[in-house]
């Protein structure tokens, strides 16, 4: 009883604030600690450290934040029973590695367009969505990495859109699941290249047959036609953007006046065209 008040007063999410680690803690560890009850309970802001075999939990809002550049490491945490998402990217590209994400009241991990982390090995369980919600505009050159599912058009969030001249890479075996009436929009270059033996799979986010319950909802939501849009290749997009050995289900694929390539794919369940083709487009197909 530190605080030598006998049992008058107990903890709750957001009994205090966070651990901050700015611009100048490139240099910091945090290792096998316990933080519980904070706000946004680790917040990193443009500089890279490593949080590491550490347990994040009852946070009121995210669990570890990150924000502007730097490449923290965050590996083999498990972060657990946080009010908000167990990891929060704004404009950053860290290392998240090994972390077990469990029963948190977002996603798993949430981010914008401009962060693009480095995701492998990485497993959730009962967390609002289990995978990593998206949001926003790609404006800059990466990669989405195979690992837990991605997630857009989810609880008002909207499309994902690649800007004019981004070349976003969608590694094989990827698995991004969609939210209804929501679009995939490529005005730059997406370069989404499965193989013959690992697929990428665009799906609704009620399919719980690919990538697991990824809304965590059970039996109480079933795919079907038309649960979300398009992916759709506008009159911006580079020549060199492609769409092969690619699942696409319960939706389609739009082209409008480019030429991408798009061939080795399978499109199914949707509720109007599979691939639709218009304003001069000539697609490799």
């Amino acid at each position: 009883d530190t605080n030598a008040d006998g049992n008058a007063t107990r903890p709750s999410p957001g009994s205090w604030g966070g651990i901050v680690l700015n611009a100048s803690a490139s240099a910091s560890t945090l290792g096998y600690a316990l933080v519980r009850y904070g706000g946004t309970a680790v917040q990193i802001s443009a500089s890279s450290p490593t949080i590491a075999n550490s347990t994040v939990i009852y946070s009121s809002g995210a669990a570890i934040s990150v924000s502007g550049a730097g490449a923290p490491n965050l590996q083999n945490n498990i972060l657990r029973d946080n009010l908000g998402a167990g990891i929060s990217l704004s404009g950053s590209s860290p290392l998240i590695q090994s972390n077990v994400f469990v029963n948190n009241g977002g996603a798993a991990v949430t981010m914008d367009g401009n962060s693009l982390p480095y995701n492998t090995g990485n497993q959730a369980y009962y967390n609002k969505y289990n995978g990593i919600k998206v949001s926003g505009t790609v404006g800059t050159r990466g990669t989405w990495h195979r690992d837990l599912p991605y997630i857009i058009g989810v609880d008002g969030s909207g499309s994902v859109t690649v800007s004019t001249g981004v070349v976003l890479t969608i590694e094989a075996g990827t698995i991004i699941k969609m939210g209804s009436g929501t679009n995939l929009v490529n005005n730059g270059g997406l370069i989404s290249n499965g193989t013959s033996s690992n697929r990428i799979a665009y799906t609704s986010i009620n399919d719980d047959g690919i990538g697991g319950d990824t809304n965590n909802n059970g039996s109480q939501s079933w795919p079907a036609p038309g649960d979300w849009n398009q992916i759709q290749f506008t009159a911006s997009s580079l020549s060199s953007s492609s769409l092969t050995y690619s699942n696409i289900s319960y939706g389609g694929v739009k082209v409008t006046g480019s030429a991408p390539t798009i061939a080795n794919d399978l499109i199914s369940y949707s509720n109007t065209y599979g691939l639709y083709l218009e304003s001069l487009a000539a697609p490799v197909v």
